[in-house]
């Protein structure tokens, strides 16, 4: 179940990015791109196995990060979209390396495989 999800995820987003690219189907973007993240969100909290706690710090975050995007939407106007969308991608980078930073600390990197070792030398 979780890899069917995780694929129709897949699927979802990049339906998203293509109905962008037509004024016609724009509005469904937005539709397939959430049910997209949605599903692999779903997909995740599925295969995750941890104690309730984590999933409590996970909500907090959550609910602290889309408060802080609710805010800055709310404060953008649509000229200062170019700004808006780089200041957006360099948080990615941010939560690629904080990825990576934390991957390294939690396995025994003396263990780790090549792909993993590699992953964590890319996102930092």
């Amino acid at each position: 179940l979780s890899s069917t999800l995780a694929l129709a995820s897949g699927l979802g987003c990049i339906a998203g990015i293509a109905q962008m690219s037509n004024q016609q189907t724009s509005r469904l973007a937005v539709y397939a791109g959430m049910g997209g993240v949605g599903m692999g969100l779903g997909a995740t909290l599925f295969d995750m196995n941890v104690s309730g706690p984590v999933y409590l710090q996970l909500a907090a975050a959550s609910g602290l990060g889309g408060g802080a995007g609710y805010y800055l939407s709310s404060i953008i106007g649509p000229t200062q979209l170019p700004q808006a969308v780089a200041g957006f991608h360099s948080l990615v980078g941010v939560a690629a390396t904080s990825t990576a930073v934390g991957d390294f600390l939690i396995h025994d990197f003396s263990k780790l495989d090549g792909f993993h070792s590699s992953s964590i030398y890319l996102g930092t």
